[in-house]
């Protein structure tokens, strides 16, 4: 299992931190911090490589800072991915 953590560029650099300081994230090959902001459709793909064909979940924390369009950008963003995620094989979780 391959997990991608994803955020804005400015605030990985804060979690990169606090994973070094944790032992067992740190030591964990499968754990990836990459930055991608899901309105950018080619961010959310470059992100979703790293799981390599493995069943994906997706887990949005807080959209409350986006607006309606937004959202529903990201939303498309995301459909996308696992639609042709789906087509390929691999399956959503």
């Amino acid at each position: 299992m391959q997990i991608v953590e994803t955020d804005l560029p400015e605030l990985l650099e804060e979690k990169r931190l606090i994973v070094k300081h944790s032992s067992r994230l740190s030591e964990r090959t499968n754990y990836h911090l990459h930055p991608a902001t899901p309105l950018q459709n080619e961010e959310v793909w470059n992100a979703a490589r790293l799981l390599k064909g493995e069943p994906i979940t997706v887990v949005m924390t807080d959209c409350s800072f986006l607006t309606m369009s937004e959202r529903r950008q990201f939303a498309g963003n995301i459909r996308s991915l696992l639609t042709s995620l789906v087509a390929r094989g691999s399956r959503p979780t």
